[in-house]
C-alpha cells in the first residue's frame, strides 16, 4: 500500500479554514481501538463530525492509525463522507491538525472546547434578534 501524497498548499489552506471557522464539533470526538481485519495489527480510529463547507451537511470523518508503527493510515482505512476522501481531503487534514492540537494541549477537553470556535451549526441555529 502506498502512503497518501502530502497535502497541497490549497488543501492545507482549506483544512485550516475549516478548523478556524468552527466546522469541527469537538464534543462528537470518539476514539475506538480495534484489530485490523487484514494483517491483525492493532488500530486506533478517531472519529469526529465535520460540517460541510457549502451544504451545511454534517458527516463523520474517521482517521485510522496503526498503533504498532505509530503511523497514520490513509484511505481506505481512513475515510470521510466527501467524494475526495478516497484520496485525502481537507476534512481529513483538518482533523489531523485538531488531533495534533489536542495531543499538545495541557488543558482539559472541556477547556479546549471553550478555546475553539463555536460549531457552525450551533451559530446557525441561533435566532436573529
Amino acid at each position: 500500500m502506498t502512503p497518501p501524497s502530502p497535502p497541497t498548499p490549497t488543501l492545507r489552506r482549506r483544512a485550516l479554514k475549516l478548523l478556524t471557522s468552527g466546522h469541527y464539533d469537538i464534543s462528537t470526538l470518539k476514539i475506538t481501538f480495534a484489530e485490523a481485519s487484514s494483517g491483525g495489527t492493532e488500530m486506533c480510529h478517531v472519529r469526529l463530525s465535520c460540517t460541510a463547507t457549502f451544504r451545511g451537511d454534517v458527516y463523520p470523518v474517521a482517521l485510522a492509525f496503526d498503533l504498532a508503527s505509530k503511523t497514520f493510515c490513509g484511505p481506505p482505512k481512513s475515510l470521510g463522507a466527501c467524494v475526495t476522501s478516497c484520496v485525502i481531503c481537507s476534512h481529513m487534514v483538518g482533523e489531523l491538525v485538531l488531533i495534533s492540537i489536542i495531543q499538545s494541549c495541557t488543558k482539559s477537553l472541556e477547556q479546549l472546547k471553550l478555546l475553539l470556535p463555536e460549531p457552525v451549526l450551533e451559530m446557525q441555529a441561533l435566532q436573529v434578534p
